[in-house]
């Protein structure tokens, strides 16, 4: 789980973590970047992909409309396509 600049302030964030609002590591580290939100995901709501695209505009941002909330699904075909993709590229 993320925070995203103040967010669920009552939210357990053992095992997570808690962003800077300088994303700057980031966008240095990465230069194929793509990040994944579900539309039900309760954890980090889909309102976090337009602020991170506004901290790392080089993203790309892909929403599922719903992956059983914070991706709680047994597969995720698109996501292995995506990897299979990179290793390709």
């Amino acid at each position: 789980m993320s925070k995203f600049a103040g967010t669920h302030s009552n939210e357990d964030l053992v095992g997570g973590f808690k962003l800077k609002s300088d994303l700057f590591l980031i966008k240095k580290n990465t230069r194929n970047l793509t990040m994944l939100f579900s539309g039900d995901d309760e954890c980090v709501p889909v309102y976090h992909a337009e602020q991170y695209k506004k901290k790392i505009p080089n993203a790309k941002i892909i929403i599922y409309k719903s992956k059983n909330g914070h991706f709680n699904v047994p597969t995720f075909p698109e996501i292995v396509k995506m990897i299979k993709w990179d290793v390709r590229n």
